[in-house]
This record gives C-alpha cells, sequence and structure tokens, in this order.
C-alpha cells in the first residue's frame, strides 16, 4: 500500500514536470512558419503522449503490420480510458478531437489549446457544427486527427455505437480523399483499467499506482471514402473496430 502511495505521488509529480514543459515548448510555434506549426505542434502531442505512456507504465505491443499514413488523416479508434491518450498520442504525430470539459482543466486545458487540440461542447448542437468545420479545415491543412467515435470511455470488453459526426468531416473537405485509419485499443486487465462509472478521481488513485499497464493496439486496414457519405463511413469504420477489437480479445487469450 506505502510503495503504491509512494509510486502515485511520483507519477503526478513526474507528468505534471512533463506536462508543464510540454506546455512551455508549444510557444516556441510562434516563431515558425505558418507551414510547419502544424507539424511542430503534432510532434509535442506525441512528445508529451510519450511522456506520460513512460511515467505511467504503459506498455505498449503493436499486433500485426501498421500501415504508414499520410498527413491529413482521420485516425479513429475504440475509447477504453484516459490512458488511450497516452497510447494513441505516443504512436502518432497528431492532434486529438476532445470533449470541451478538458479546455478547463488546469494546465491540460491551457497546453492542448495552444497545441491546437479540437474541441467539442456535446451538449451543443452548434458547437458540434462547429468543431465538425474545424476538424474537416484541420484535415484539409494536413493535420492528423485522433477521435474516439463512440463518445465515451468503457469499462466493459464492448464497442459501442459510433456516433457519426466525426465521420462527416472526412466527406466534407471536397476534392481530397480524407484516408480513415482505424484501430482497435484492448487492455490485459480491461475492467480494471476501463473507465466506466466510477469518478474519476478513485480510478486514477488505484489504476495509476499499477506498476505497469499492458496495452495491445492492432491496426485495420486504410478506408479511403471515396463515394461513401457519412453514414456508411461510420458503419464501415465501426465494422473494421470491432473485427480488430475481437481479434485482439482472441490473441490475450491464446497469444499463440
Amino acid at each position: 500500500m506505502i510503495f503504491r502511495d509512494v509510486l502515485l505521488l511520483f507519477r503526478v509529480f513526474a507528468f505534471l514536470t512533463a506536462t508543464t514543459f510540454a506546455v512551455l515548448l508549444t510557444f516556441g510555434q510562434f516563431i515558425l512558419p505558418k507551414k510547419i506549426r502544424r507539424y511542430y505542434t503534432m510532434f509535442l502531442m506525441r512528445f508529451w503522449g510519450w511522456c506520460g505512456r513512460c511515467i505511467f507504465g504503459l506498455r505498449i505491443r503493436v499486433i500485426g503490420r501498421r500501415p504508414k499514413t499520410r498527413y491529413g488523416s482521420l485516425i479513429v479508434s475504440n475509447h477504453v480510458s484516459y490512458w488511450d491518450i497516452f497510447v494513441l498520442g505516443s504512436l502518432h504525430n497528431a492532434v486529438f478531437l476532445s470533449k470541451a470539459e478538458v479546455k478547463k482543466y488546469p494546465l491540460i486545458g491551457f497546453g492542448a489549446t495552444l497545441a491546437g487540440v479540437l474541441f467539442v461542447d456535446r451538449a451543443s448542437s452548434h458547437s458540434g457544427a462547429r468543431s465538425i468545420r474545424d476538424t474537416a479545415r484541420a484535415l484539409h491543412g494536413g493535420t492528423n486527427v485522433i477521435a474516439f467515435p463512440e463518445g465515451t470511455t468503457t469499462s466493459q470488453p464492448e464497442i459501442r455505437r459510433f456516433k457519426e459526426g466525426i465521420f462527416k468531416t472526412a466527406v466534407m473537405v471536397e476534392g481530397e480523399t480524407v484516408p480513415v485509419q482505424p484501430v482497435a485499443l484492448v487492455y490485459q486487465k480491461f475492467t480494471e483499467d476501463g473507465w466506466g462509472h466510477v469518478p474519476m478521481g478513485s480510478h486514477f488513485r488505484r489504476s495509476a499506482g499499477r506498476l505497469w499497464h499492458n496495452v495491445y493496439v492492432k491496426y485495420g486496414k486504410i478506408i479511403e471514402p471515396g463515394g461513401m457519405d457519412s453514414s456508411e463511413l461510420r458503419a464501415a469504420c465501426e465494422a473494421e473496430v470491432t473485427r480488430l477489437f475481437a481479434e485482439l480479445r482472441h490473441f490475450i487469450r491464446d497469444p499463440e
């Protein structure tokens, strides 16, 4: 118990230090030409994700082949926990589509805003429409965007129905194809790492106090929307993530 508490305090201190450093680095974008700012901020998001991954002991194993994504890709995944941000953030140069509440978090919200994270207020239809336009503009400008179409985390080993809004961004970019990269995440201790209806404070204390978290990641084939509408694209991505998720669950039970 004492070891867990000491480890937790060390990790919180280390994470706050790394986050402060990353936030300070975001100011460097203002001395760079506009054309390369997005690459700089995407790199910083990956650096921050890598810091979180190391600090909190996230051991990531990518199963199978990882397709090479070009800039301006939409990356969609199932959503298990806040740990997902560090997992995918450390694997991609990208920004996240995040719920608006994150913008109010001390330090993290300020840094996320500077780094170009896209925010959506799920309770406001006006905010949803604006976030769709902003995300489409970011994709068109060559920014990779990571989104969790389920819209919420879960402690249950299941895929919830994807929301359609984010997929409208991939079909709004006229004259260009926005590639969509489906990816699935599975934690070895799914019900412990998954964040459902437990208060975040108590879940974080229990989860962050563990020495390691084994995370398995699997990528699907890149989907080119082509003539699809947003509903068809949503269905195709949900089916692919569901397939990947099932394969990962089988792999954990029978790694051979």
